[in-house]
C-alpha cells in the first residue's frame, strides 16, 4: 500500500473513531443534566448567617441529596439557640406546635418553622424550631396571619429537634432558600462570610447585625368599667370628701367622675357618681436580647493569672464565641480570685431580663467544674449563682430573671474561686441578656 494510501485510511480510522466517541457521549444525557444541576444557581439576595452577632456554629451539612441539587445548610446549634432572621422580608408561614421527631422521612410533616419572602421574591426556611419558640409578638403584629415585616436580625425562634431529625446529636438549624415561592433551591450567598459561600465543617461567626430597635408601643389592653361606692359628706363650706371602693391601687388608674350635689350642707348620704374610667396604657415590646461576647464591647476580664484559650477546631466543640478560654480554679492558699470575667451589657430599657451564660462542648477529658459561681449585679442588689458548667456543656445556662436599669449599672462576674478541692478547670465564654418584661 502506498504511504498517501496508508496515511487516508489512518485517517478515516481517527475520524470514525472520534464520531464514536462523541455518540457515546451523548448516549448518556442523565449524566450532562446532573452537572448542570451541580452548577446550582446563586441566591440573588444576600443573606446572614441567621443567628446572634459574634456567636459561632459549625456548618453540619450543605448536600442534603446524592447529586448536589438539595442545596441547604445545617448548623449544629443547641436547643434553645437564638434564630434571626437572615434578611428583611414577610413572614408567609409558622408552624409551631409540634412535638414528635425521628429519623424518617415520615417526620418531616412535624417540622416547625417559620418561612420568609423577601422582596425579590426568594423565600427562605428555617426548620426544626424548638416547640412553641416563635415570639408572640409576631403574632399580635398579624393576627396569625401572613403579613408581618420582619427585619434582618430580628428573633423569629429558639433551635430545636423537631421533626425529620437524626443523628446521635439531632439538634440543628436547617436553612434553606428558594429562588421563588415553589421553585428550587439555590446556593446560599452569606454577607457575613469571607468569600460568600460556607463549607461543611467549619464554624462561623455571625455578623448579623439587629439593627431593627425595639421600642414600646402603648397599647390600651382594657376598657376595664367599674361601678364603685364613693361616700361623700358635705361641710359647711360645700367641700366634698370622697372615699373610693375599690382603691386607686386595685383598679390601677384614678378615674375621673362628676357629681352634682343634692344633699344639704349638713348631712351625709352614700351614693353612685358618675365617672369616667381612663385604664393605664401598657406597652408591647419586640422581643430581643443583648449578648456581651468574649473579648468584645462590655467584656473585662484579669490577665494576670492563666486564661488560655480552647481549641474548637474538633467538630465535637461547640461554644458562642468560637474560641472560649479556661483556667483552673483555686481554693488552698487563696483567698479570693485571681482569674476573672466580666460581662456589662448596654442594655436598651429597664426591666427584667433573662440571663444565661454559655458553657462550651467540652471533650470528656477535661475535668470542668460543677459550682462556677456567677454573681449577678442588677438594679435590687446582687445574687450569687453556682451552675454546674459540667452539667451544661454545649448549652445555655440560665442564671435567672433579674431587674435591670437601662444602660450599663448591671454585669455578670466570674471568678476561679470556686471551693474546688482538688481543682478543676472553669471557663469563660458569652453571656445574654434577653428581654422579659418591664
Amino acid at each position: 500500500m502506498q504511504p498517501k494510501a496508508q496515511l487516508e485510511k489512518i485517517q478515516s480510522i481517527l475520524i470514525t473513531t472520534a464520531i464514536a466517541c462523541l455518540i457515546l457521549l451523548l448516549s448518556f444525557p442523565t449524566q450532562s443534566v446532573n452537572a448542570s444541576k451541580l452548577n446550582l444557581a446563586i441566591s440573588r439576595g444576600t443573606y446572614y448567617l441567621p443567628y446572634t452577632e459574634g456567636t459561632s456554629y459549625r456548618v453540619s451539612r450543605t448536600d442534603h441529596s446524592s447529586t448536589g441539587t438539595s442545596y441547604a445548610v445545617d448548623f449544629a446549634m443547641p436547643v434553645g439557640s437564638t434564630v434571626r432572621a437572615s434578611a428583611d422580608g414577610e413572614i408567609i408561614k409558622i408552624i409551631e406546635n409540634n412535638t414528635k421527631s425521628g429519623c424518617d422521612a415520615s417526620y418531616a410533616k412535624y417540622n416547625n418553622m417559620v418561612v420568609i419572602l423577601h422582596p425579590n421574591g426568594e423565600v427562605s426556611y428555617y426548620l426544626h424550631l424548638s416547640t412553641n419558640s416563635v415570639p408572640d409578638y409576631l403574632y399580635a403584629r398579624n393576627g396569625k396571619t401572613p403579613g408581618y415585616q420582619v427585619h434582618r436580625g430580628e428573633i423569629i425562634g429558639k433551635s430545636g429537634k423537631i421533626g425529620y431529625v437524626c443523628g446521635k446529636n439531632p439538634a440543628h438549624l436547617h436553612f434553606h432558600v428558594l429562588n421563588k415561592m415553589g421553585g428550587s433551591r439555590v446556593k446560599i450567598k452569606f454577607g457575613d462570610v469571607k468569600g460568600g459561600f460556607v463549607a461543611a465543617g467549619s464554624s462561623y461567626k455571625s455578623g448579623n447585625t439587629s439593627y431593627f430597635t425595639p421600642t414600646p408601643s402603648p397599647i390600651v389592653t382594657s376598657t376595664k368599667s367599674i361601678t364603685p361606692t364613693v361616700t361623700y359628706t358635705t361641710t359647711p363650706t360645700n367641700t366634698p370628701t370622697f372615699t373610693l371602693s375599690p382603691t386607686a391601687t386595685e383598679i390601677t388608674a384614678t378615674p375621673t367622675f362628676t357629681y352634682t350635689p343634692t344633699k344639704t350642707a349638713t348631712s351625709t348620704s352614700t351614693f353612685t357618681p358618675t365617672f369616667t374610667f381612663t385604664p393605664t396604657p401598657t406597652a408591647t415590646i419586640a422581643p430581643f436580647e443583648i449578648q456581651v461576647n468574649l473579648f468584645g464591647a462590655g467584656f473585662t476580664s484579669s490577665y494576670v493569672g492563666g486564661w488560655v484559650y480552647i481549641s474548637t477546631q474538633h467538630p465535637v466543640y461547640w461554644s458562642c464565641s468560637g474560641n472560649p478560654i479556661y483556667t483552673r480554679t483555686r481554693t488552698v492558699g487563696y483567698t479570693n480570685d485571681v482569674d476573672w470575667a466580666k460581662w456589662t451589657p448596654s442594655l436598651p430599657l429597664s426591666g427584667y431580663y433573662d440571663v444565661y451564660a454559655s458553657a462550651p462542648n467540652y471533650p470528656h477529658s477535661m475535668d470542668i467544674t460543677n459550682q462556677a459561681i456567677y454573681r449577678v449585679f442588677h438594679a435590687d442588689g446582687q445574687t450569687n449563682v453556682t451552675s454546674a458548667q459540667s452539667n451544661w456543656s454545649g448549652q445555655w445556662m440560665p442564671l435567672g430573671t433579674f431587674r435591670f436599669y437601662a444602660g450599663s449599672s448591671g454585669y455578670v462576674y466570674m471568678g476561679d474561686y470556686t471551693g474546688d478541692n482538688p481543682v478543676k478547670l472553669i471557663s469563660a465564654d458569652c453571656v445574654k441578656f434577653v428581654w422579659a418584661h418591664p
